[in-house]
């Protein structure tokens, strides 16, 4: 068995930086500072390796290096670093450990590191606990708040159940196969067969909860509202990379063979979600439960990505497989930053719960206002923003599939998003903010990070071309 460990390297940088900020919270007394510079420095040092090393490598045919797996930890450690700095900004305001909060956010990238280079199923379910576990944690901080235990007790109980109908899914994978690796694994279920279509169900079905399609999407709302914004906002980005990352593997490499099988199911599963999700976010008036819907609906935009790619269809693959990969990483910058704006600001002393919180905005802070309207515009995918060349090339790959209704229907959703997504702007623009209300800025860096996020969103929608070509070569590297 040929052993590299090259391609599991960044996930043991990030597991030892985890370690040793315990410990230095624990014994050396780190405050938030330490804690905060330690973990990013663990994180960089991962991501520089990940930029740096040759690539190719395999441990043994369960974890695969190569452009694919390199695409997805760079676009995983982007975000965990801009997410860990995010955190710092309101960590003392919470009430929380940062030695606590910053190793379970390492441990649970670990994970996720693990799910962009699982190249066989017990690792990636693995890959998952350990992501799944660690967040489990992350929503219940601090633990002196009923809201925070509530969102990890409904996020604990509905992820036991997508991991064991995981797990069910590759049994019976394992049962029509013979084999847990992936790649041995398609020989076998590419001729279809009971045991293989009932397989591919659950596994699909354990990766749809993750992801927050409907119907598996009722702990989407209350989790991220009930969760601290800084841990909702890592999850929203960072959580969809690695889910839709491995599953984009999985279909590519494992069961592509069967998508005519399955594809016209994924099919129904993704235009639902789009209408559940945008739909249920024209009924909020609280902002996180707001883009928590609105994560739904983008995980529906996501999924057609994965219709796309149907080999039984005339579309490309490759291509739908690039178009998922430049969404998801695109997707994950634009919704972090639009979190980070309800970190970087307080309303009167607290954070802003409602959408009417934002009223007023563009008249007490302009900058703030201007960058949270870039971010509003790219997830409404209006032209000429990253959101709307990432729309464009997803649901062209959908109608190349032969899926030209669900094309339709995310056209459609898209337009209905505008409503509320647009709302936001005109509450910051176009209404007077209340007599006596204050709008503060954190002094630190959270409102750079946000200023980061919108210049990225409006420069890739200007200029989509250099990260469309990494994810064209990543997607490439699986056919």
């Amino acid at each position: 068995m040929n052993i590299d460990l090259l391609p599991v390297l960044p996930a043991i940088l990030v597991a030892l930086t985890g370690i040793v900020v315990m410990l230095a919270g624990a014994f050396a007394g780190s405050g938030l500072l330490a804690c905060r510079n330690l973990a990013t420095a663990g994180l960089g040092a991962a991501l520089l390796f990940t930029i740096l090393s040759p690539p190719g490598g395999s441990m043994g045919g369960t974890i695969l290096g190569g452009a694919y797996s390199a695409f997805l930890q760079i676009s995983i450690l982007v975000v965990a670093i801009l997410a860990v700095w995010l955190a710092a900004a309101r960590l003392e305001d919470d009430q929380v450990r940062p030695h606590e909060f910053f190793t379970l956010m390492l441990f649970s990238v670990v994970g996720m590191l693990g799910l962009a280079t699982a190249g066989e199923a017990i690792s990636l379910f693995v890959a998952l606990e350990i992501m799944s576990v660690a967040l489990y944690a992350l929503c219940a901080m601090p633990r002196t708040g009923p809201q925070r235990q509530e969102a990890a007790i409904k996020y604990f109980i509905t992820g036991a159940f997508s991991s064991a109908f995981l797990l069910f899914g590759i049994a019976l994978l394992y049962g029509a196969s013979g084999s847990t690796t992936l790649s041995v694994m398609a020989k076998s279920v590419s001729q279809g067969g009971l045991l293989a279509l009932m397989g591919a169900a659950f596994f699909f079905v354990g990766f749809l909860f993750k992801v927050g399609a409907a119907p598996f999407h009722m702990w989407s709302p209350d989790v991220y509202q009930g969760a601290t914004t800084p841990v909702t906002a890592f999850m929203a980005a960072a959580v969809k990379i690695a889910a839709f990352g491995a599953l984009g593997r999985v279909v590519a490499v494992a069961i592509g063979g069967m998508s005519g099988s399955w594809a016209p199911g994924v099919a129904l599963v993704a235009g639902f979600t789009m209408v559940i999700g945008n739909l249920g976010a024209l009924a909020q008036t609280d902002l996180k439960r707001l883009l928590a819907f609105s994560s739904v609906a983008h995980a529906g935009y996501m999924l057609s990505g994965i219709v796309g790619m149907s080999i039984a269809a005339t579309g490309d693959p490759a291509t739908s497989l690039e178009a998922l990969l430049f969404y998801v990483a695109t997707y994950a910058i634009t919704n972090l930053g639009a979190f980070g704006v309800l970190i970087a600001i307080r309303r009167s002393g607290r954070e802003p719960s409602l959408t009417t919180d934002l009223t007023g905005l563009a008249r007490r802070n302009p900058v703030l206002a201007a960058m949270m309207t870039i971010l509003l515009i790219s997830l409404t995918g209006v032209p000429i923003s990253v959101g709307f060349v990432g729309k464009f090339h997803l649901f062209k790959a959908a109608v190349a599939a032969g899926y030209s209704g669900l094309a339709a229907v995310g056209v459609l959703m898209s337009v209905v998003s505008a409503f509320y997504y647009l709302r936001l702007v005109v509450l910051m623009y176009m209404e007077e903010p209340e007599e006596g209300v204050e709008f503060e800025t954190d002094p630190g860096l959270s409102p750079k990070i946000v200023a980061l996020a919108a210049a990225l969103t409006f420069g890739l929608g200007i200029a989509p071309a250099p990260l469309m070509a990494l994810a064209r070569a990543a997607a490439a590297s699986l056919f």
